[in-house]
Parts: structure tokens; sequence; C-alpha cells
């Protein structure tokens, strides 16, 4: 005999709850009746509702593409900076992320756009996939430690643990592997004396005086962001609401210049 049970319709009239952000989006659950099947049939409600289920599952594994390009956007053009001080400020108060899951996002979509480039390799639709391939810098070796998780994935089933691993192995690889020689041009002849040759630089401190050098220009981008961010506050009339609202920013600046 069939029986009933409730289940929150996930496909129904979604509400979002007001002034919670993204968590918002996801509703609050309708209460229907379904006929509930047996242990090895689903009932024709129980596969209705699979259905459902499945179709919001993957809206959401596609949708981190649309939102992390469009945080990148809103943090290129700083369309925040009426409302919210800083970006990071927009992402925690507007939509509940903190800072490092929306850098999280962008990152993954960033990878994805730039797989979509190459015609020839399928990009990630999963976030977990891209986001362990942006911790590669480079995209040639996001599309190489990628290319590689395809061929070797096992039994053809692509895993985040699976590209988690191949991404260490191409890191690793990266590290272990000498810069190319740069050769004089022919027909020059070095005359330099002995003492004046370049010195011999381990391959793994080069590689890593390039992570610095890539944090550094992450850390300089920042602080132009912020610097740009306080000169626009500075423009504020000072008896304005916006210029009230800084004031206790801008004196803290002035503190630490």
């Amino acid at each position: 005999m069939e029986r009933r049970k409730k289940f929150g319709d996930l496909g129904a009239d979604l509400q979002p709850f007001a002034g919670q952000g993204l968590a918002g989006l996801i509703g609050q659950p309708v209460q229907i009746d379904i006929v509930a099947g047996t242990e090895t049939a689903l009932s024709t409600d129980e596969v209705m509702e699979l259905e459902r289920c499945e179709a919001i599952i993957e809206r959401g594994l596609r949708t981190f593409r649309e939102v992390g390009m469009a945080l990148v956007r809103v943090r290129d053009l700083r369309l925040y900076r009426v409302e919210h001080a800083t970006f990071e400020a927009y992402c925690d108060e507007r939509w509940g992320l903190k800072r490092q899951r929306a850098y999280e996002l962008m990152g993954a979509a960033n990878v994805v756009r730039q797989m979509s480039e190459i015609s020839d390799i399928p990009v990630p639709e999963r976030e977990s996939h891209a986001a362990a391939l942006a911790k590669l810098k480079d995209p040639a070796l996001q599309r190489e430690a990628w290319q590689r998780a395809i061929t070797t994935a096992p039994d053809g089933r692509i895993t985040a643990a699976h590209v988690e691993q191949v991404v260490k192995q191409v890191l690793r690889e990266a590290e272990l592997t000498p810069a190319p020689a740069h050769p004089s041009p022919p027909n020059v002849i070095d005359v330099r004396p002995i003492d004046a040759a370049e010195p011999n630089i381990p391959p793994d401190v080069e590689g890593r005086v390039v992570e610095l050098e890539q944090r550094l220009a992450e850390v300089q981008a920042i602080l132009a962001a912020y610097q740009a961010q306080i000169t626009q506050a500075q423009r504020y009339p000072p008896t304005s609401e916006q210029g009230t609202a800084v004031a206790p920013l801008l004196q803290l600046v002035e503190q630490v210049q």
C-alpha cells in the first residue's frame, strides 16, 4: 500500500528570505504530500520530485560561472562604491559572502572563461574542479592539469579529489622544472668577466621568487583599489551624508599615513 509523506517542494513558489543574501535564494520549502513508493521502485510523485530536485542541483552546479564573472565585473568597475566601502564589504553585507568564498567563485569562473577560449578542450562543469585548477596561476598549467585529469580519471569519472591530486602533481613538476635558458643573441660574444656571470639560482628558489612576485602583484592591485576608494571618499563634501559616513575612515587613514 502506498503511504504519504511530507517533502519540501523545492521547485514551487520559492520566496527568498529578505535580508539574508544568497542564503535567502533557496527560499522556504512548501510542504506538500507525496505518495511514497517501495524500497525498489519510486512512485510517480517521487520521480517528479527527484526530477525537480536534480534540475535545481544542476542549475546550482552551473551558475558558479555566472556568479563568479558577475562578481568580477562588480569589483573591476567598482559598482559597489556608493553603498559599500570595499568590495569585500559589498560581498559580505549584500550577499553574505566572505572574502575567501567570493574570490573562490571568481577564480573558478576565470578558469572556465580562459578554457572556453580553447575549442579542443571541454571546460570544467563543476565549481570544485575549476576551484582546484585555480590554484595554478599559469593558464597553461591549468589547461595541462585539466587535460591530464580528464585522461587519467578512474573509470572516466572526474572527481574533485582526483583534480586536486593532479594539480598537486603539476605544481611539484613545475617547481622541479628549471627555467628555460636565455642564450646570447647570434654572433654576439659574451665578454663579461667570470665573476660577473649570472648566479646559478636553484630551480626551487626561482619558483618561489616567481610565486612571491605574483603575490606582490596581487597585493599591489588590492592597494591600488583601496587607494582609489580613499580618493573617492575624499571627494565627498564633509557635510554630506556620504562625507559624514566616511569621516572616521579618513581620520584613520591620516593617522596611518
